[in-house]
């Protein structure tokens, strides 16, 4: 990326850019039968779909923070004094 361009033109490059690689991502999930996205059969437009409702859920409703202590890791950090 050219750091001289205007803010908006790096940014519209850069979604375009994150743009190619889920797409790419997507053609490839969908053609493994594990895929979250939905597997063999669906279209990565689909998947996309399918990603896009998971992230509307998680605006909804958000995932409770987790601590490492709390996932069973120990934390990286002394304990506050």
């Amino acid at each position: 990326m050219d750091p001289s361009l205007p803010a908006r033109r790096l940014n519209l490059e850069q979604t375009a850019g994150f743009e190619t690689a889920f797409r790419s991502f997507a053609q490839d999930c969908v053609r493994q039968a594990g895929c979250p996205l939905g597997g063999r059969g669906t279209t990565p437009a689909q998947a996309g779909e399918r990603l896009k409702e998971f992230f509307d859920r998680l605006d909804a409703e958000p995932l409770p923070p987790v601590t490492p202590a709390a996932a069973g890791s120990p934390s990286p950090w002394p304990p506050p004094a």
